[in-house]
């Protein structure tokens, strides 16, 4: 980039030579006028003793280079006077080199850069905080305080609330949580997540090499050492900052430009201002805020921008709430839409987080545009409870103001919602109703892959469809049942729905698995894999083996097979039994027993014994077969029922081998 002095135009060189005359001034001919660079953006470049004559009329046309760098540059201008002239005053002109290009590539690169490092950092602290992973769907579900409080600490973390809702949506989505349980944890992340831009604003854009560094250090080490976790976090930290000082850089320069205000920026939101004015540019800035954020998903980056513009002087204050007003309900307003083709609960979750964000927007709107004394309500609001001046008189560190304003907006907006969470959840489920229980009956979970990274949350999550999918077995074989014990197809008529969906479970839950196999596993979530794909596939058989009774019915109809009293009560024992079992597999994928893994394993004893006399009864009865029924009659209607009790028996021997799996995987009780 090269900055040089113009030569003047005609226009000008007339103007002056009117201006000449008016004041009765006479012009230096052949003068030799000297010039020096007295401030430079770029200190190497010199242009001392640059020597040029002016002409007749006292001008001199010149042109050079200042420098290679944006910046303002200082050049003195002296007239070498003759022998014997007065003193003639030196001139100073002053220049402003801007390279848009490169306040262009800054920005690009420091917003790439602040994602990308807040991404690493929430995945590297999701994995160090893996193990604690039972906290959201258990304890701090159950209090909204203690979800709060969890939240807060949560968003303050991962430096994203965006990112905390998102993971809370996706346990929702893997049946693991719910939207009561979450609105303690949406609305603490909230403000947890505003601590980014307050630890920005302290000026550590100098760790930022160090925290490089050492991520970089530590994925040297093993694997086995476990330091991959902090080196991503490591890594995550050091993009924040370097993104940080990139944008930071870039609002330096941009500074510089005084036609960037009035020629690009809608001009600033001065509440002082006329009302229809200042309402505007509020809007404006808010509803450009908003769709930034929408588009990056985050609206810390929007607030890291807003603050530099306050620091560099680019815009006021005031001009910054509607940036962080419009970065809030944005980033929200996404995540809601990610969320759109997941379960209900998950939809639920991310509604809420937008609900919550769009009501405190407005009610921060109508604050804002209610003025007084050439200050907003809502300025006022911030500024008595901050403990600076948000948008008061001017203090060292505007930055500071901004993110005080970005955090006491989001305590302000969610006090209220922690103590009348039914209000809240009321809008949302008037926005998305229940579904019917036939619909939710049916449908399967969505395995949500951004858990996979993290074996523990990806596990919990895969045990809960596994659960899913054992109600759906124990539901097919009840129904495959009575379809055979009341010689009635219509009781079975979703039992081929039913095996589908089992079907497309045991896909969906295998290769989900597969690809957590490939994280590096404890040995508490190897065990837990290994019981998974046990369960998984030998529920998949219990699928199989309903529909094959079904069938039975079908033909025990078409052969008019007459029911056999003594047979059907002992049918209904087994089957009864197989029920009993169920619920041991049920309780056992829930929460590990050993009483309940006994009960299992005992349960096989009894199959046993039974299946040993009713193979003595059948034999029995077709040798002491009497009565009006022919033999084959007979035979037809005991391998009918001899079939009934197989199937019944090989599911009992599925659920056994899961519990066999259970016990000696750990036996005590890992």
């Amino acid at each position: 980039m090269a900055s040089t002095t113009d030569s003047p135009s005609g226009d000008a060189k007339n103007a002056g030579k009117k201006a000449q005359n008016a004041r009765g001034l006479t012009p230096l001919e052949g003068r030799t006028v000297l010039f020096e660079l007295i401030g430079s953006a770029d200190a190497g470049e010199d242009l001392k003793d640059r020597r040029n004559q002016t002409d007749a009329d006292g001008w001199r046309e010149t042109s050079f280079k200042l420098g290679e760098k944006p910046g303002v540059y200082h050049v003195l201008a002296e007239i070498e006077p003759f022998p014997g002239d007065e003193p003639i005053r030196s001139i100073t002109f002053s220049f402003v080199a801007m390279d848009w290009v490169l306040v262009g590539v800054l920005l690009a690169t420091g917003t790439l850069v602040f994602v990308i490092g807040v991404r690493l950092l929430g995945s590297g602290f999701l994995l160090l905080t893996s193990p604690q992973a039972h906290l959201p769907t258990g304890p701090w579900a159950q209090s909204r305080a203690r979800g709060y409080i969890g939240g807060m600490v949560s968003g303050a973390i991962f430096e994203s609330s965006s990112l905390v809702v998102s993971h809370l949506a996706s346990f929702a989505n893997g049946g693991l949580l719910t939207a009561a349980g979450a609105v303690g944890m949406i609305l603490g992340a909230n403000l947890g997540g505003t601590a980014l831009p307050q630890i920005l604003s302290l000026g550590i854009g100098g760790l930022a090499a160090p925290f490089l560094l050492v991520g970089t250090v530590l994925f040297l080490f093993p694997r086995k050492a476990g330091m991959n976790a902090w080196a991503w976090a490591c890594l995550g930290a050091g993009l924040i900052l370097t993104g940080w000082s990139l944008l930071d850089h870039a609002a330096e320069l941009t500074s510089l430009s005084r036609d960037f205000k009035t020629d690009v920026l809608f001009g600033e939101a001065d509440p002082s201002a006329a009302f229809g004015r200042y309402a505007s540019r509020f809007l404006a800035c808010f509803s450009l805020a908003a769709g930034l954020a929408f588009l990056l998903r985050t609206s810390n980056l929007l607030v890291v921008i807003a603050m530099l513009l306050v620091a560099h002087g680019i815009v006021g204050a005031t001009t910054a709430i509607p940036i962080v007003l419009g970065a809030n309900i944005g980033s929200a307003g996404m995540v809601f839409a990610v969320s759109l083709r997941k379960r209900r609960e998950a939809r639920r979750i991310a509604l809420t987080n937008l609900v919550f964000q769009g009501l405190g927007c407005l009610g921060a709107l109508a604050l804002s545009l209610v003025t007084f004394d050439g200050q907003s309500l809502f300025s006022r609001i911030i500024e008595a409870i901050s403990p600076h001046r948000v948008l008061g008189e001017p203090s060292e560190n505007l930055a500071h103001q901004v993110a005080n304003a970005h955090t006491f907006f989001n305590l302000l907006a969610g006090l209220p919602f922690l103590f009348f969470s039914k209000g809240l959840l009321g809008i949302v489920d008037r926005v998305i109703p229940p579904g019917t229980q036939t619909q939710d009956d049916i449908k399967p979970y969505l395995l949500d892959r951004h858990l996979i990274p993290v074996p523990a949350l990806a596990l919990r999550q895969a045990a809960q469809e596994v659960i899913y999918m054992t109600q759906v077995c124990r539901k097919t074989v009840a129904e495959a049942y009575d379809s055979f014990r009341y010689s009635d197809l219509d009781l079975s008529e979703q039992v081929v729905r039913r095996e589908e969906v089992l079907s497309g479970l045991h896909r969906d839950v295998v290769n989900y698995l597969v690809e957590v196999c490939e994280n590096q596993l404890s040995r508490r979530d190897a065990v837990q894999m290994e019981i998974l794909v046990t369960a998984v596939n030998s529920l998949a058989r219990i699928g199989q083996l309903g529909e094959r009774l079904r069938e039975l019915t079908a033909r025990k109809i078409e052969e008019g097979t007459a029911p056999i009293e003594e047979m059907d009560r002992d049918l209904n024992e087994v089957y009864d039994l197989v029920v009993a079992q169920f619920a041991n597999i049920l309780a056992l994928l829930e929460e590990r027993d050993p009483k309940t893994e006994e009960n299992a394993v005992k349960m096989v004893e009894r199959f046993a014994k039974f299946s040993s006399r009713i193979e003595t009864q059948w034999r029995q009865r077709l040798e002491t077969a009497e009565g009006p029924q022919s033999p084959v009659a007979i035979y037809v209607q005991t391998i009918i029922y001899q079939e009934a009790f197989r199937i019944l028996f090989d599911i009992a021997s599925q659920l056994a081998h899961i519990a066999h799996q259970m016990r000696i995987l750990s036996p005590g009780g890992v």
